[in-house]
């Protein structure tokens, strides 16, 4: 089940997420958005306290809809856009990393 984001100011759709089954991640961006900083985030690049990899996020998180879901909302304050809209439901606490690690978000 693919997972949609969608990006809102002023009431109007200005970009749109798409995660796929697969991982792939298509995207439409604001078109005041810098395309380095829609690399980054593309990339899996953007640190996210929450999910516990501020200090060495890594690229394989872009393939995760929780990373898609918490770090459009906090962008929501850059001014891009102002509201997002998602049929996506963060999961129960706690979710666990590859090692078996509880992340707290």
């Amino acid at each position: 089940m693919s997972v949609t984001w969608r990006l809102i100011k002023s009431g109007r759709e200005v970009g749109r997420i798409e995660l796929g089954d697969d991982g792939q991640v298509r995207a439409r961006w604001p078109d005041d958005m810098p395309r380095d900083r829609q690399r980054f985030i593309e990339e899996g690049r953007e640190a996210v306290w929450n999910l516990g990899y501020s200090d060495h996020p890594r690229p394989e998180m872009s393939a995760w809809p929780i990373y898609w879901h918490e770090v459009l909302t906090l962008l929501t304050s850059s001014g891009w856009w102002d509201q997002v809209e998602t049929d996506y439901k963060p999961p129960d606490f706690p979710i666990y990393d590859e090692q078996d690690n509880p992340i707290y978000y």
